[in-house]
């Protein structure tokens, strides 16, 4: 899982780099749309979707998905990469809260 994912590089590099399924999430939608271009023009099996539509599933072991990441289901998540620097403390604050809550030991 990769939060603040922008352009999809570090999703990417998990797919095609280790053969990591990998869920990228980017609040941002016109870097969620290069995310999906880039992919595409790499013929990467790329699934997209709204986090609003909880209801549309990955096809693919690599899923791009434009939406807060303090939406995200973290329930089968192994890894989680968090990628911003320009967090505010607030925001930090509920991250750590969420992966604290979410993640199992391990």
């Amino acid at each position: 899982v990769v939060f603040g994912s922008a352009l999809g590089l570090l999703a990417f590099y998990g797919f095609l780099g280790f053969n990591l399924r990998t869920t990228a999430y980017e609040i941002l939608p016109e870097l969620s749309q290069w995310a999906l271009c880039v992919a595409k023009g790499f013929d990467l099996p790329v699934s997209y979707r709204q986090i609003s539509n909880p209801h549309v599933r990955a096809v693919s072991s690599l899923e791009l998905v434009e939406g807060d990441m303090l939406k995200a289901d973290l329930s089968g998540a192994r890894i989680v990469m968090l990628t911003s620097q320009c967090w505010d403390k607030p925001l930090i604050q509920m991250v750590q809260r969420k992966l604290s809550n979410e993640l199992v030991p391990g």
